[in-house]
């Protein structure tokens, strides 16, 4: 089933643009354990990068630009973000091993802001495409647009974003619905039992 639904949201366009971090991610290690050891793979790491980053722009491109419907839309926004979290816990962990180190860290921390930044700017394109699909189709209104298009490109209110377009995108977010109504009843019975 899951499958059958990835397939209809021609999600395999979107491969470069949820590997691009881990490519960072591997350029890095590449960078810290072959650089000194081979000289000329510095030249190898470089074009690596540079050509998943440019396959990562053209899968946005064709991400903003697919005229496909609100809901294919948000669910594949929502599949993109939720593939890079693991990316950016790891480059939070670089950035605070960096400030853990002092003044011998700052490629760290530079390295975990770039890669987050390159991240957040390439997945939020589309989400902000995603949220102007919504707004022509009813679905938002243009304050909620405005706000949740601004919200994709701030780490951590993306994700939050994303949720908020699938349900609001109504038949096909049922699941998600279930399960944040189970979640709430969970909470709440939880809340009652410590206050009694």
């Amino acid at each position: 089933m899951l499958l059958s639904k990835l397939r209809s949201l021609k999600v395999g366009r979107l491969i470069p643009l949820v590997l691009a971090p881990y490519v960072l991610l591997g350029a890095m290690i590449a960078f810290l354990f072959l650089t000194g050891s081979h000289p000329g793979s510095l030249k190898v790491i470089g074009l690596i990068v540079a050509a998943m980053e440019t396959a990562a722009f053209l899968s946005t491109v064709w991400s903003t630009a697919d005229s496909c419907s609100p809901t294919v839309a948000a669910s594949r926004n929502l599949f993109v973000k939720c593939c890079h979290i693991p990316a950016y816990i790891v480059h939070f962990c670089i950035g605070l091993w960096g400030m853990l180190l002092s003044v011998w860290g700052i490629g760290f921390i530079l390295y975990a802001f770039l890669a987050d930044v390159l991240t957040i700017v390439l997945s939020g394109i589309p989400a902000a495409a995603c949220a102007v699909r919504m707004y022509k189709g009813d679905l938002l209104s243009k304050k909620a647009a405005i706000l949740t298009g601004i919200g994709s490109f701030i780490f951590c209110a993306d994700i939050i974003c994303a949720l908020y377009f699938v349900l609001r995108c109504g038949s096909e977010s049922k699941v998600l619905r279930r399960l944040f109504r189970q979640a709430a009843e969970k909470t709440a019975s939880v809340s009652e039992e410590t206050v009694v």
